[in-house]
């Protein structure tokens, strides 16, 4: 089980705009575009840095939708419990 990348909770968790891969298990807990950005190609994650670089509000909700969305469902208490569900 790969499970979501530490790294991709702690860009999100400090308010960073996360741009990354596509990853099941991203696309399953957060939605593409609006808490975080997901691309399939090189061209298309280019693409999307410079829309993104462009157009600050877009990037800023985008940081505060993926800050709130850890802070909904990614908190330590949340991540024990399920780990403790699973034993």
């Amino acid at each position: 089980q790969s499970g979501i990348p530490l790294r991709a909770l702690d860009i999100m968790g400090s308010r960073g705009v996360l741009l990354s891969n596509f990853q099941p298990e991203l696309a399953e807990y957060f939605n593409d575009g609006q808490d975080l950005i997901l691309y399939s190609s090189m061209e298309e994650a280019v693409d999307k840095a410079v829309y993104y670089l462009k157009h600050d509000d877009a990037r800023r909700q985008l940081a505060l939708n993926g800050y709130e969305k850890i802070k909904e469902y990614f908190t330590y208490e949340d991540r024990i419990q399920k780990m403790l569900a699973t034993i």
